[in-house]
């Protein structure tokens, strides 16, 4: 069976790899001319690193992460609205653990090592018939496969090209994403070494661990989809757009690592039904991105590798197979995604006086029973 990948992020990768376990040669291309120290920091809840276990690589996985057993909500002037435990509820399970995404993305190139990869290589144009997708890549080749896994990320340009435009579904948010390296902060012990929202109105920041008083830091601010700005200034706007926030975030701001340069995307999420149409099956955020604040992106994208192998590896038809796969995958990626919703409107609020009620609310919701509904339902969901 003759397999093209598209996309050799955190989902292309993993399931090249899981596919070569199974005695199958995929193709992998990569817009990208070379695998670079790209990216920011993933975490991987229970789901996620249970593929990296079936990958030989859970143990450097562990090595390299940090695990984050507890995660909060402050205001503005750095008083807590709402802290929870999630080792006192998962029990028995991993709990979600933070990685450089470089470093993860260097596991999976370890567990894929063998797979024959093209660097530098785009889909310029996609024939399908009954029998077979043929494509014609940006280096004037053209070739047929059984089938295209299309596994190139949020904006995706297979799905464009093969379900339509319109695909996405923005927010009305936009999120600035920068290294915070809090060895150089006049006051090292202020972070926190668990993953912490410090909200106001229309404006939050999110502080994510990585170990080593080294954190990635996401600036969120209303605003309209769509707006440019030049990467140079990027850190004034930061500085003038999140003046007067707690003392932790005034000192993030002092400690942000600009040589490494600061991310700006607009959130939103993908909004499509289908997994598959003909011989083009959709893989991780090019069938269900979502935006970063519940952190499951990568767990997703890992299990729907690992499903989309276990299926292929049935060798039975491959409408059928495509028709199991999102099956197996619909009710998890469902269920994760009405999670991100409710999150994203209990969290990311508009106007002062739903403000004060978040902040008078969030405090009283019973922290077990958010852990048990929202926590400890998604990682014993059957992937």
């Amino acid at each position: 069976m003759k397999i093209l990948i598209a996309g050799g992020g955190i989902g292309g990768l993993a399931c090249a790899a899981l596919l070569k376990q199974r005695g199958f040669s995929p193709l992998l291309i990569e817009q990208a001319p070379e695998f670079k120290t790209i990216g920011y920091a993933i975490g991987l809840w229970e789901g996620g690193q249970n593929v990296l276990e079936q990958l030989g690589v859970l143990e450097k996985f562990v090595e390299k992460s940090h695990p984050v057993p507890r995660g909060g909500v402050a205001d503005a002037h750095g008083n807590s609205i709402f802290d929870i435990n999630f080792a006192e509820i998962l029990i028995g399970h991993r709990v979600s653990a933070n990685i450089r995404r470089s470093d993860l993305h260097a596991l999976l190139l370890e567990a894929a090592e063998g797979v024959d990869m093209r660097l530098g290589i785009t889909i310029k144009d996609i024939l399908q018939n009954k029998d077979s997708v043929t494509v014609e890549l940006n280096d004037g080749s053209r070739d047929t496969f059984d089938l295209l896994i299309a596994a190139d990320g949020m904006h995706s340009r297979i799905r464009e090209k093969v379900f339509g435009p319109r695909t996405l579904e923005y927010y009305g948010w936009a999120v600035y994403v920068a290294w915070i390296d809090g060895r150089n902060a006049a006051h090292p012990d202020i972070f926190p070494d668990k993953s912490q929202y410090y909200l106001r109105r229309d404006q939050g920041v999110l502080m994510i661990p990585l170990g080593d008083n080294t954190y990635v830091a996401g600036f969120l601010v209303r605003r309209k989809a769509g707006l440019s700005e030049q990467p140079g200034a990027r850190l004034v706007h930061i500085k003038t757009l999140f003046k007067g926030f707690c003392p932790v975030v005034e000192e993030a701001i002092m400690c942000i690592d600009e040589s490494k340069g600061i991310f700006l995307d607009d959130l939103c999420h993908v909004k499509i039904r289908e997994w598959y149409r003909g011989r083009v099956v959709l893989l991780g955020d090019s069938r269900h991105g979502v935006p970063p604040h519940t952190g499951l992106g990568a767990s997703l994208a890992l299990q729907d590798a690992l499903v989309l192998a276990e299926e292929l590896a049935k060798h039975t038809p491959i409408l059928e197979t495509f028709a199991r796969y999102a099956a197996r995958r619909t009710p998890n990626v469902h269920y994760i995604q009405f999670v991100s919703k409710i999150f994203f409107h209990l969290i990311f609020i508009h106007g002062r006086i739903l403000t004060f009620l978040r902040e008078v609310i969030l405090p009283h919701i019973p922290k077990k029973l958010f852990l048990r509904f929202l926590i400890k339902k998604l990682v014993e969901m059957p992937v």
